[in-house]
């Protein structure tokens, strides 16, 4: 069993190669990017951009909604009900926009 492994016990299989990271994986990838994006103003890079561009408001917004989240929740244990009123009027403020850019994540 030199160059073999079981799988669960179930028969046998060849052990896997490790992948190396080197030029020619490099040349190879470079290839590849070169059909999925033709040009840097094609259709499939300002639609990438678009997506990346929600990604990061996405991860932003619900950094803002723990943010007050765990704001309310201090307010809620000290007392401070003005406070809470406020963090909860933020929390509405803050979650139209994190539904519209869940909602168009989808398209």
């Amino acid at each position: 069993m030199n160059n073999q492994a079981t799988l669960f016990g179930m028969g046998t299989m060849k052990k896997r190669e490790k992948i190396q990271v080197d030029a020619k994986f490099f040349r190879i990838l470079g290839k590849i990017l070169q059909i999925v994006f033709p040009s840097w103003n094609s259709l499939e890079t300002m639609l990438l951009g678009i997506l990346m561009l929600q990604l990061f408001a996405r991860l932003w917004v619900s950094y803002k909604l723990s943010r007050i989240g765990a704001g309310n929740a201090q307010n809620l244990v000290a007392r401070d009900y003005a406070g809470l009123l406020r963090g909860i009027q933020a929390f509405f403020g803050v979650s139209l926009p994190a539904a519209l850019l869940n909602s168009s994540r989808k398209y």
